[in-house]
């Protein structure tokens, strides 16, 4: 029997918080943001998609301070 394909998604600084509700509806995709995922015996996966404050004014952005505070 073949396993499951899980898809992680990591949503970035672009996107708006309803992606996230969208990327966590879904049974086959892993949100993977801000969680440390174990991928296999030897491999974890980390996900940030926050910045620091740009002039494009994006949706997942925070001061320099919070960003290393997470």
């Amino acid at each position: 029997m073949p396993k499951e394909t899980k898809v992680v998604v990591c949503p970035g600084n672009d996107d708006r918080a309803d992606v996230d509700a969208l990327v966590n509806s879904h049974e086959s995709v892993i949100n993977g943001e801000g969680n440390i995922l174990q991928i296999d015996e030897s491999h974890e996966m980390v996900s940030c998609g926050w910045v620091n404050p740009s002039p494009w004014k994006t949706a997942r952005e925070e001061p320099e301070e919070k960003l290393q505070e997470d």
